[in-house]
């Protein structure tokens, strides 16, 4: 029995490890502070490092300093290259849009309708490129750099983004080691669902946020409806002095921002191997001390 246990628990490792080796994110950045490069890799590569430790193949257009940093500047119909180009977005299984770019090379033409017809999964970093004159993913017109802790959203506390995550008594965390994160000023999701805010503000300005595919963001958007699922998640450093979009996530930081990219990829519902249901509740007060702790076991448990 044992031996059979252990050969399942063999196969299904193997099975999830493949579906992070397999899977193919494009990284959308233009490194636009091009001073902003240690030992030869641009300032947000950091990111890229951290997908790529998960075994993600991750395309980074660029990355070396090439020609190729620029091109994903310009989406309109007009480009010679906009065939190949949506053909590659659509290809992957994953979209990255990195803090580290220009957000006005996202407004022109037929760019924010292009960029939403993308049937892949979608998460932006940058909050001024969503904002409504450019992207127009959320009814809002600026950004707010931010060192606070972020709040999740009491109805978001079971969401899988959030697994493994120990939040305080106020369901909040510190996830930056350094520098800002740059968040909206709106607090207004439209069609979509927020997930966490900023923390200790007298706006509930949004920190992540998710739409559903085949959704107008808000009303009156010029994104048209959503090509597939799309989440806004504020990450990279936001404080211009100190160099922009770097890697700046704590452990916490790093969990939810790989659980994001799981959640997105839809590898959060191939693991039949976790606890569920436990019984008290993550981070529920409270508790009698005699409480009897339960859960429902993963599937391959012995």
């Amino acid at each position: 029995m044992c031996k059979k246990l252990f050969f399942l628990m063999l196969v299904v490792g193997f099975v999830l490890s493949s579906s992070a080796q397999a899977a193919t994110i494009v990284w959308v950045s233009e490194n636009k502070d091009h001073g902003s490069v240690t030992a030869g890799k641009p300032a947000d590569h950091g990111w890229v490092d951290l997908l790529r430790a998960q075994g993600y193949t991750v395309t980074y257009r660029g990355e070396d300093g090439s020609t190729d940093l620029g091109y994903w500047t310009d989406l309109r119909d007009s480009d010679s290259d906009i065939v190949a180009k949506l053909a590659e977005l659509n290809a992957a299984d994953l979209v990255i849009i990195s803090r580290d770019n220009d957000s006005g090379d996202f407004d022109d033409g037929e760019e924010p309708v292009n960029w939403n017809s993308i049937a892949t999964p979608i998460i932006l970093q940058y909050a001024k490129a969503g904002r409504d004159d450019r992207l127009s993913w959320y009814d809002n017109h600026d950004a707010s750099d931010t060192s606070n802790k972020l709040r999740v959203h009491v109805d978001a506390l079971d969401h899988p983004i959030f697994d493994g995550i120990s939040l305080d008594e106020n369901h909040e965390v510190t996830i930056r080691t350094s520098g800002k994160v740059e968040v909206t000023k709106g607090e207004d999701p439209g069609n979509g669902t927020v997930l966490a805010t900023r923390a200790h503000s007298t706006q509930d300005r949004m920190w992540i946020a998710e739409w559903e595919a085949g959704v107008l963001f808000y009303a009156g958007s010029d994104a048209g409806l959503t090509g597939d699922r799309r989440l806004f998640f504020a990450g990279g450093n936001g404080d211009g002095d100190a160099g922009p979009a770097f890697y700046n996530f704590n452990a916490d930081g790093d969990k939810i921002f790989l659980n994001a990219v799981k959640y997105m990829l839809g590898e959060t519902e191939l693991d039949p191997s976790q606890a569920s249901e436990p019984v008290p509740e993550p981070n529920e007060t409270g508790v009698c001390r005699t409480v009897v702790l339960s859960w429902t076991a993963g599937e391959f448990a012995d």
